[in-house]
């Protein structure tokens, strides 16, 4: 939310003529969101239009989600089901090898991209919303006992097909905004 200490800053700092990315990464690495840096922005500037960018929005939403549920089914039902039949410790392990996958997507998609993506939106961000979601819904499946077998047919026979598509797709995000010249490589 835009507030009057936001707007003061960002008045003062564009009078400095300073530039308006490194007021923004000010202003993030003092605990501002993005999307109310662009509405401060928005605001002084006169501008009507704020992009919202799924990737701050949805996509991370969505993964704090997936990710929340599938701690409580790795560290709380399966750790349950192996302390009580140890002879499962393969599943387990398995299942932890794929938690560490999903926390590099976590973490790109949440850290990177994000910060990558903000303020922007391009026409393959639906395409990646939904892919994640189906890639989280892969992942679940592998934290859920005894249908944890199916998780793993899964991203065998169809995860790399969904894994592709993903690549591409992220791809074609990074063309899209360097084509528009909002991407800056050295923020």
């Amino acid at each position: 939310m835009v507030n009057q200490e936001l707007l003061s800053y960002i008045r003062q700092q564009l009078s400095q003529k300073v530039a308006k990315d490194v007021i923004k990464t000010n202003l993030m690495s003092q605990g501002w969101l993005d999307h109310d840096i662009a509405e401060g922005f928005v605001a002084i500037e006169g501008s009507t239009a704020v992009p919202i960018s799924p990737w701050t929005k949805s996509i991370a939403k969505t993964n704090k989600v997936f990710m929340i549920i599938s701690l409580i089914l790795v560290f709380g039902v399966d750790l349950l089901i192996l302390i009580s039949s140890p002879s499962l410790a393969s599943f387990w392990y398995m299942m932890l090898g794929v938690l560490a996958v999903f926390a590099v997507f976590f973490y790109l998609e949440n850290f990177v991209f994000s910060k990558k993506f903000a303020g922007t939106t391009a026409r393959v961000d639906k395409g990646i919303g939904i892919v994640v979601v189906l890639r989280n819904l892969l992942f679940i499946l592998n934290f859920i006992p005894f249908i944890q077998l199916l998780g793993l047919a899964a991203i065998v026979y169809g995860g790399w097909l969904l894994g592709i598509i993903y690549i591409v797709l992220i791809i074609f995000r990074f063309k899209q905004t360097n084509k528009i010249g909002l991407y800056n490589p050295h923020s």
